[in-house]
Order: structure tokens, then sequence, then C-alpha cells
């Protein structure tokens, strides 16, 4: 299975133990190493790389007509899933 098939699957599975929204979950899943299409020369962009998937992320979700607490909600998770921090 794709790795970011089977994240999916996990943030899916997190979501419903946790009560949070599904969908949400795997959209976050699906986009939160994105960022890995960029090269990635230190371990700061390494280390960075959940901040900057959310900043790549954004606009996309936000063509898909999803509400602005939703795209920050999903950003959020996205930001956070490397330290727990997010600027």
């Amino acid at each position: 299975m794709p790795k970011t098939i089977k994240n999916a699957n996990i943030a899916k599975a997190i979501a419903e133990a946790e009560g949070f929204d599904v969908t949400n979950a795997v959209i976050a899943g699906l986009l939160h190493d994105i960022a890995y299409c960029e090269e990635m020369e230190t371990r700061e962009d390494r280390l960075n790389h959940g901040r900057r998937s959310a900043v790549i992320a954004r606009p996309f979700l936000e063509s898909l007509g999803l509400s602005a607490d939703t795209v920050n909600e999903i950003c959020y998770g996205i930001a956070i899933h490397v330290d727990d921090e997010a600027d």
C-alpha cells in the first residue's frame, strides 16, 4: 500500500477514535507531507515540512470551496504533525 494511502487510513482511524471529522482527517493525512515535493536540503527543512505543507495545501483546500474554519483546521493539523507547533 502506498505510504500516502496508509497515512490517510491512519488519520481516519485516529479521527474515528477521537471523534474528529473523518473527511478532514483523511484530507490532512493525504496532504501532510506535500512539502516533500520541494528539495529538503537541511535538517531544519525537514523539521519544518509540516508548516510548509500547510502553506502549500491551503490554496488547494480553498479552491475546493471548504469553509475558512475547515481549511484552517486541516492546515493546523498538517502544520503541527511534526513537532506540535504551528506559525
